[in-house]
């Protein structure tokens, strides 16, 4: 059990909502959208931890949010 007392109790809501949206919507829609969890990812690490930020990583940020939101478009 972890340190909280919550144990994996915590994550049952996001896997919840991913169940459903995979029940709801086209997979590889689902999926892509996944991928924004990537830049939110390093935003935080900057944020909280104060690293620093890569041209790859700000390359990839741009890429990852280009085709989102072509993907929002398309639906």
């Amino acid at each position: 059990m972890a340190p909280d007392g919550l144990g994996r109790n915590d994550r049952t809501p996001g896997a919840l909502f991913w169940f459903f949206a995979f029940a709801l919507q086209n997979a590889a829609y689902v999926c892509a959208l996944g991928q924004i969890e990537m830049t939110f990812t390093l935003i935080g690490s900057f944020l909280v931890f104060r690293e620093r930020l890569t041209w790859r990583g700000a390359t990839g940020i741009a890429l990852i949010c280009a085709s989102i939101f072509l993907l929002l478009l398309t639906l």
